[in-house]
């Protein structure tokens, strides 16, 4: 299913110890590395790279092409008595949500503008409220263009990422 937001969040309980969950995710991730040209070299069997520690991680997919919509998954690792608690935040780059904003804001001011331009001088203006459909359209399809990206690429995320604790063994 297909995230409404721009983020996903999943909490895993796991009857392990924060460092052996570390020990056996840093044997699934390849370490991050990056080629001259920003292309990520052929890692061996490996699907996912980045940094683990017993404190959390932070991974993606690796893909030897470009992709603006590929998440980033954030863990964060806490030791309960008897087990680990893993918060898991799947989002967007940082960097393509401020680039996103950017490219929206334009669209944002011209509604307001043709919004609020047509309640200034209510009833003579009324013929601006239709214009701001334009825009608004805009707005709308570019948000569900980004969120289907991400979305398809989020649940392959969490299938990875859920398969991973599901064979080491959730206990809730």
């Amino acid at each position: 299913m297909i995230p409404w937001t721009l983020y996903k969040r999943v909490l895993v309980k796991v009857k392990l110890s924060s460092d052996e969950i570390a020990k056996l995710l840093s044997d699934e991730i390849a370490e991050p590395t990056k080629s001259l040209f920003g292309q990520t070299p052929i890692i061996g069997n490996k699907f996912y790279m980045g940094e683990v520690s017993n404190k959390g991680f932070e991974i993606k997919r690796i893909i030897y092409t470009r992709n603006s919509f590929m998440p980033i998954i954030y863990g964060k690792l806490i030791p309960e008595s008897y087990e680990t608690q893993v918060k898991i935040l799947i989002t967007l780059h940082p960097v393509i949500i401020a680039v996103s904003i950017l490219l929206c804001t334009p669209l944002i001011l011209g509604i307001m503008v043709l919004f609020f331009g047509s309640l200034i001088n209510f009833p003579d203006n009324l013929g601006m409220i239709p214009l701001a459909v334009i825009p608004f359209s805009m707005l709308v399809l570019y948000y569900f263009f980004v969120l289907l990206g991400f979305g398809a690429e989020a649940n392959t995320a969490e299938k990875y990422i859920m398969s991973f604790f599901d064979r080491v063994g959730i206990s809730k």
